[in-house]
């Protein structure tokens, strides 16, 4: 496969511009390419950033309460496990913040027990609810369990709060979400209906396309999107400079009707799009007549 690297961008833009040498240290021309590349890699799901993705799930763990106080829950004893995101008494769940050691626990200063509700003796449940998406997470697809196609039902942030509050079922998911990293800046896959053992939950995302800033990066795209980068990068230094912008515009947009075009051949032809799934549904967007062209 033929690669494309940041120094054919910037030369190709030099070329373009009718500039010499020199001008790869050109601001503007940077620009143009950096800009190129974030838009078209997220102009859409481009089958090249489709990935499989896996997470562990984690089993609950209990231990006695020692004593609450402020955001500080400590337990009698230390547990074995580590890495849990939730902790709940009763019917009241809290987030864990931070740990300071196998039996002291910081919680969230916002989400967490009320004073004096919580008392010495009483059995505390953690567990994982969120689970670490790859660093180059942009978005995913529904997710299958070990035993299922899928693993339980998308539903809105809001709606996961608001079913973790009353909703004390656990074991298999049965709710799935995405939010931000509370602790960091990726994003979280959130299981409500919380896991309980250990067992794998699959998914397929779009993953971001990695960065170029040297000569020899190599441009994260197939053959097929080259064309668009180039006339994209083009159109961006037309933008920055305000010079045949809507020249430029154009090529660009034909280059990037035919890279979708070629994307919806790639990497395979001919086959089938049908999926069939045990939660009783079929392959979206399409109708019930369609018949695939035949």
């Amino acid at each position: 496969m033929s690669t494309l690297t940041y120094l054919n961008v910037i030369e190709h833009l030099i070329t373009s511009s009718f500039g010499g040498p020199q001008d790869a240290e050109q601001k503007d021309i940077q620009s143009a390419v950096q800009r190129a590349y974030t838009e078209l890699a997220y102009i859409r799901d481009w089958s090249y950033y489709h990935t499989h993705g896996r997470i562990i799930t984690k089993a609950v763990e209990t231990g006695e309460v020692s004593s609450y106080s402020g955001t500080t829950l400590t337990l009698s004893s230390g547990l074995t496990g580590s890495g849990f995101t939730h902790v709940r008494v009763d019917n009241v769940a809290a987030e864990i913040a931070s740990t300071t050691s196998a039996s002291v626990y910081e919680l969230d200063s916002q989400v967490k027990f009320p004073a004096g509700s919580v008392v010495s003796g009483e059995i505390a449940s953690f567990y994982k609810m969120n689970y670490t998406l790859p660093a180059d997470f942009r978005n995913l697809d529904e997710p299958s369990d070990e035993y299922n196609w899928w693993s339980g039902a998308y539903v809105t942030p809001d709606e996961a709060m608001k079913m973790e509050r009353v909703n004390f079922q656990t074991g298999s998911p049965l709710h799935w979400t995405v939010i931000k990293d509370p602790n960091s800046r990726n994003w979280v896959l959130k299981l409500v209906g919380y896991p309980t053992s250990v067992e794998t939950v699959d998914f397929t995302y779009r993953r971001s396309p990695s960065s170029i800033s040297s000569n020899s990066d190599v441009v994260d795209m197939p053959p097929h999107m080259h064309n668009a980068m180039l006339s994209c990068a083009e159109y961006w230094l037309a933008r920055i400079r305000s010079t045949n912008v809507q020249e430029k515009y154009n090529f660009y947009q034909r280059d990037l009707r035919l890279a979708m075009e070629a994307d919806q051949l790639a990497p395979i032809s001919g086959r089938s799009r049908r999926v069939w799934h045990d939660g009783g549904w079929r392959s979206p967007l399409l109708a019930d007549n369609f018949d695939y062209g035949f």
